[in-house]
């Protein structure tokens, strides 16, 4: 519906995909609820795949295109659709190999990605999650990263 009187760049934009999904949320709560939560899980789902192709298609993979990925495999990991969040971490995985991040943090952030994974795999492919876990780093040898700097980057795109 919304298609229908917004531009493409607006409809998927952050913002509006955050108030869609609020919007799906709500209108599955409560006892005045007017579609299950199935429903609206699917409809959210839906808005999610089709804001990230609509950035992949457009060749905006930039850090809006990474923000969306990182906030939206959290936000499924959450409400239990693991399958799509472990594939929206493999394409932040995928996104950091192919750029020219060096050093400790790309190391670090590589490590945050893999124990997601790994927390998704586990809820529907536990061989999978253990492969994932034998990349994973012992804590003492990622203990000396400036976790500001970390932060910063990954949620922003910055590079140093």
């Amino acid at each position: 519906m919304l298609e229908d009187f917004l531009p493409k760049h607006l409809i998927h934009s952050p913002g509006v995909l955050s108030t869609r999904i609020a919007l799906y949320l709500l209108a599955s709560s409560g006892e005045n609820a007017v579609q299950t939560r199935d429903d609206s899980m699917k409809e959210i789902v839906s808005c999610i795949k089709s804001t990230l192709h609509y950035y992949e298609e457009s060749g905006e993979q930039n850090e809006v295109y990474s923000h969306l990925l990182d906030h939206c495999a959290t936000f499924l990991l959450q409400q239990g659709e693991a399958k799509l969040a472990a594939e929206l971490l493999e394409k932040q995985l995928a996104r950091l190999e192919s750029e020219n991040w060096h050093g400790k943090q790309k190391n670090l952030i590589t490590q945050v990605l893999v124990a997601r994974l790994v927390r998704a795999y586990a809820q529907f492919n536990r061989p999978k999650a253990e492969q994932a876990c034998k990349s994973l780093q012992p804590k003492d040898s990622l203990s000396e990263v400036d976790v500001d700097t970390l932060e910063t980057t990954f949620l922003y795109g910055a590079k140093s």
